[in-house]
C-alpha cells in the first residue's frame, strides 16, 4: 500500500502539516527536536518576499528535485518537479527554482 500516490497527495499532506491540521504545536516541536538548523549559506527558498510570502518544502533524489511553495495559510501552492542533468545538490538549482516561483506566484514584482 502506498502512502503517497501523486504530487497532489504530497501537497495535501504538506498543506495539512503547515496549517497544524495533522499535528499540534507540541507534536510538531517534538518531531523537529534535535534537527540541525538550516545551513545559513543555503539560498532562501522563499518567494514573493515583502508581499504574500511563500516558503518551500524540498525533497531530492539523484536526478530530480521536488519543491512545494506554499502560502502561510495553505490556500495557495505551487508544486515543481525538476529533472536534473547535474548533481542534485547544486546550489544554482534552488536559485533558479525560486526565480520560477517568483515569476508564477508574484509576476507583478
Amino acid at each position: 500500500m502506498n502512502l503517497v500516490k501523486a504530487a497532489d497527495d504530497l501537497s495535501a499532506f504538506q498543506r495539512a502539516l503547515d496549517t497544524y491540521k495533522l499535528l499540534t504545536n507540541e507534536e510538531l516541536a517534538a518531531l523537529n527536536a534535535g534537527r540541525s538548523p538550516m545551513d545559513p549559506r543555503s539560498p532562501s527558498l522563499k518567494v514573493c518576499e515583502g508581499q504574500a510570502e511563500y516558503s518551500a518544502v524540498k525533497g531530492s533524489s539523484p536526478g530530480f528535485n521536488t519543491l512545494t511553495f506554499g502560502s502561510r495559510d495553505g490556500r495557495v501552492q505551487l508544486v515543481m518537479s525538476l529533472t536534473l542533468a547535474t548533481v542534485h545538490r547544486d546550489p544554482a538549482i534552488d536559485a533558479l527554482a525560486a526565480k520560477a516561483g517568483d515569476a508564477i506566484l508574484c509576476p507583478q514584482q
